[in-house]
């Protein structure tokens, strides 16, 4: 019998409801306006700002070019859009969470968002005792969902599937490689699409490329234990690369960054990124970046605080996924021309077919209830 933590039980009742029914806190620095060039011109009054943001980072802190980094950018953008403040706090600790969204709580937010699946039990527990205030939950739901809180999922393994897919035709070795975090759904299910992208290649093609760092069967693999163990992380890549795996795909914020550095430095091979374009977001390795699968993290931010100023909020469970654009591949960059036409047209017949329910991809869930 498979054994999972407390937040694996509170997503699979969750995911089933829905299925039935259809590390101190870290301040976010304040941004300073700039004086007119012209100081003896008379000085324009400095709007206020009618609403704020507040977004509960995960982990690995605003800076990990990835999963936090995209949400707070999401964030931004939304109080740009609305003249609102926004500001951030990191909970480096599980503990943390509780305490950055009392803060929050005491801070006037217009919207508070959680990033991450751990921090769900902190906000279903404020969201109950504040019924007032509107929240975001992101890569997480909550049992029985407060009237006042925006679950948003992600469908990844749709667009890990593609990755996979994309690897397997890429590879020169046959052998491919991924590793993540933390064994949490939200991290299980870029593996699970990744492995049944491979599988699909190989039954196509008559191939046999292989997975390292994970298992479709066991629901396990190589995971670091933290997000910020960068050691660990590269660790594994150079483990997977003396096996001969010749791409990798590290989800896993910051240490994704150390995974790319170690590939940097080995040579004749690819990363594929999570979260963010890595390779925009990853100056120093952005080299190796085959392509990234997006989780577009802030279009969700900014679609929730958006209904929150205009007075349509509505709680419930939203899911995105590669139909609605809330997710897919990113760009092959410096790889485009390496990538055969033939390869990109079977990708885009692939994500048709994904798209029309002509491929069913498993996600955690899925395969943890067979």
């Amino acid at each position: 019998m498979k054994r999972y933590t407390k937040f694996a039980f509170a997503f699979l009742l969750v995911f089933a409801l829905l299925l039935t029914a259809c590390s101190a806190p870290e301040a976010a620095p304040a941004e300073e306006v700039a004086a007119p060039a012209d100081e003896t011109a008379a000085e324009e009054p400095v709007a206020e700002p009618t609403g704020k943001i507040c977004i509960g980072l995960d982990s690995g802190g605003v800076d990990d070019k990835g999963y936090n980094q995209s949400a707070w950018d999401g964030g931004q953008q939304a109080a740009a859009d609305l003249g609102w403040d926004a500001v951030y706090l990191v909970a480096n600790q599980q503990t943390d969470w509780e305490k950055n969204i009392n803060e929050f709580l005491d801070s006037d937010c217009s919207l508070i968002v959680a990033v991450g699946f751990v921090g769900g039990d902190a906000l279903k527990v404020a969201a109950e005792s504040n019924p007032d205030q509107y929240f975001q939950l992101i890569d997480s739901v909550v049992d029985p969902l407060p009237e006042n809180v925006w679950a948003q999922l992600y469908k990844m393994e749709e667009g890990s599937f593609l990755a996979g897919y994309l690897a397997a035709g890429m590879t020169k070795t046959g052998i491919v490689g991924g590793f993540g975090g933390m064994n949490i759904p939200p991290v299980a299910d870029f593996f699970v699409g990744f492995l049944e992208g491979v599988d699909y290649f190989n039954a196509q093609k008559g191939t046999d490329v292989k997975m390292l760092g994970w298992s479709n069967e066991t629901l396990d693999g190589n995971f670091v234990g933290s997000f910020i163990d960068t050691e660990g992380a590269r660790r594994f890549t150079e483990s997977m690369m003396d096996e001969g795996a010749d791409i990798i795909l590290p989800q896993s914020g910051v240490e994704a960054l150390a995974a790319a550095a170690a590939m940097k430095q080995r040579g004749g091979v690819m990363a594929i990124g999570a979260d963010a374009d890595q390779f925009l977001a990853d100056e120093a390795s952005g080299e190796v970046y085959l392509t990234t699968i997006m989780k577009n993290l802030g279009l969700a931010i900014i679609d929730a605080a958006n209904s929150v100023a205009n007075g349509t909020f509505k709680s419930g469970i939203y899911v995105a996924d590669l139909a609605s654009g809330g997710l897919g591949l990113a760009p092959f960059h410096d790889y485009d021309g390496a990538v055969p036409a033939d390869l990109k047209a079977e990708l885009a017949e692939v994500q048709r077919m994904i798209v029309d329910g002509e491929i069913v991809v498993n996600n955690w869930f899925a395969l943890s209830s067979q």
